[in-house]
C-alpha cells in the first residue's frame, strides 16, 4: 500500500490531533487554531496552533519493494500574551508533553501505527502581541508494503 503525501498528512494530522483533543489542556479550552479552519485569537487569551511541521520518507532495507518508514514532527505552538511570563507557557507545554510521551503508539484509521520518539519544547519566540513556544513531537511510522 503506497501512501500519498496527502493521505499521510491527513492521517497523521487527524490521529495526532485526536490524541491532543482527547486530553484537556488546562488554560486553553476551545482556543485551538486547527489547520484549514478559521480561527481568530482573542487578545490576552492563550491558544494553540497544532500542525504537521515536517515529514520525510525513506526505505528501510534494500530493494524496490522494501518497507518505507516515515519520520516527522508534529508541532503544537503555544501562544501566550507577551507579558504573561514563562510559567503559563511551561505549564501548558508540560501538559502537551505528557500527552505525547515517548513510546506512545497511535493507530490511524487505515491501520498505520505512529510511534512517538520524543517530545521537546525548544525556545519561545516573539510573535506580534504573543510569545510562541513550539512544542515538537517527533514520531515515526512504517508504511505497509
Amino acid at each position: 500500500m503506497a501512501i500519498t503525501l496527502r493521505y499521510f498528512d491527513d492521517a497523521m494530522n487527524n490521529t495526532l490531533q485526536a490524541a491532543l483533543t482527547a486530553n484537556t489542556i488546562e488554560g486553553i479550552g476551545e482556543n485551538i487554531a486547527w489547520p484549514e479552519k478559521t480561527f481568530a485569537p482573542v487578545k490576552g487569551v492563550p491558544w494553540l496552533k497544532p500542525e504537521l511541521a515536517a515529514r520525510s520518507r525513506r526505505p528501510v532495507g534494500f530493494g524496490a519493494d522494501s518497507v518505507q518508514q516515515w519520520d516527522g514532527t508534529f508541532q503544537v505552538g503555544i501562544f501566550v500574551p507577551r507579558d504573561s511570563g514563562t510559567r503559563l507557557q511551561n505549564q501548558i507545554a508540560s501538559q502537551i508533553l505528557a500527552v505525547f510521551k515517548r513510546g506512545l503508539a497511535l493507530q490511524t484509521p487505515d491501520g498505520v501505527w505512529i510511534t512517538v520518539i520524543r517530545g521537546t519544547a525548544p525556545v519561545a519566540v516573539p510573535y506580534g502581541d504573543w510569545i510562541n513556544l513550539p512544542v515538537q513531537i517527533d514520531w515515526f511510522a512504517t508504511e505497509p508494503p
